[in-house]
């Protein structure tokens, strides 16, 4: 994997969380000692109560009996403690250390396995690496929505219906999400705006960062941008992080100005992810022809030879969604 942030970074991160509440614990036991002598005294006890036991065993005799009678003496001073600080209006574990997660108490670690609190702190960290944030939210394989493409013939496609079609797509990409990162799957969408290729995306996108692989999700133009930015010295980015990423989408193929230097670029781009194996997804509303004509055939005979093409085809689910609600688009 080549994300930044290593799960045992996250571990290294809760632990150092677990030392300061702990240590807020403590100041807070502190203070209150100030504040309720008596308190330090119980609490000096209660503390020594495993010198006292290893001590009655090292004593030999009747180890049982002055174990439990420890025990008793124990439960007073308990006792005396919750109610003193009652008395002060003070709750019984106000000292406890306030961990952020109540399973692993932030050691990072569920027993022998690592804890989920890591690896969702882990995924979020993916989330906004990959440039998508808070997209991933609402956009899944469980939230695309097949039933605003139509089943009517009279709109099929080589005798292919926009749901026969869609179900495919959807079924190739749940596929592609599943096998990123141990394998390298390359995707062409290719289809008009609002046909669900940035959702797809997107739910690929989040089922790869669930398994623990980097992503990076970004648009052709700044993709481009940055390269050009970088080369001629008008800003210093890390453009290796396209070229790293376990899986790289680039989005709207097309949109962004087209040169000499953007059409390099993206050669270079595909050469090297597909050199070192890493899987690469890219989006366009572009046609095949359009393709062909905006860039050079050694760019279009790799997307066409080297991944596998989607197309997308129907009504701009968008519009049909503002239909649906009665109102009108601009």
């Amino acid at each position: 994997m080549t994300n930044d942030k290593t799960v045992s970074e996250i571990i290294g991160e809760t632990a150092a969380n677990r030392d300061r509440a702990i240590a807020e614990a403590e100041a807070k036991r502190r203070a209150m000692w100030a504040r309720i002598p008596r308190l330090a005294e119980l609490d000096g006890v209660l503390s020594r109560t495993g010198s006292r036991i290893m001590a009655a065993a090292a004593a030999g005799g009747d180890v049982a009996a002055r174990v439990a009678e420890i025990e008793r003496e124990n439960e007073h001073l308990l006792a005396e403690r919750a109610q003193l600080l009652a008395s002060r209006g003070v709750a019984a574990d106000f000292d406890a250390p306030q961990f952020a997660c109540a399973v692993c108490g932030d050691t990072g670690y569920d027993g022998s396995r690592v804890c989920e609190c890591v690896r969702r702190k882990h995924n979020a960290y993916l989330y906004n690496k990959s440039g998508l944030g808070k997209v991933l939210a609402g956009q899944s394989f469980d939230s695309f929505e097949l039933g605003y493409y139509s089943m009517a013939a009279s709109r099929a496609v080589n005798g292919v219906t926009e749901r026969e079609n869609m179900q495919s797509i959807v079924a190739c990409c749940k596929r592609a999400a599943r096998q990123i990162g141990p394998r390298c799957v390359n995707l062409l969408l290719m289809g008009g705006t609002g046909l669900g290729k940035t959702h797809l995306s997107s739910a690929i996108a989040k089922e790869v960062i669930n398994a623990g692989y980097a992503v990076i999700y970004d648009s052709a133009q700044n993709v481009f941008g940055e390269y050009e930015d970088n080369h001629f010295g008008r800003a210093k980015t890390d453009v290796k992080r396209f070229e790293n990423a376990d899986l790289l989408i680039i989005d709207d193929l097309g949109a962004e100005f087209v040169s000499s230097f953007s059409v390099a670029a993206f050669y270079n781009l595909l050469n090297v992810r597909t050199l070192n194996g890493r899987s690469t997804i890219v989006s366009t509303n572009l046609s095949p022809k359009e393709l062909n004509r905006n860039y050079q055939e050694r760019i279009t005979s790799r997307l066409f030879g080297e991944f596998t093409v989607l197309h997308f085809f129907g009504r701009d689910v968008r519009m049909l969604r503002v239909e649906a609600r009665g109102g009108a688009a601009e």
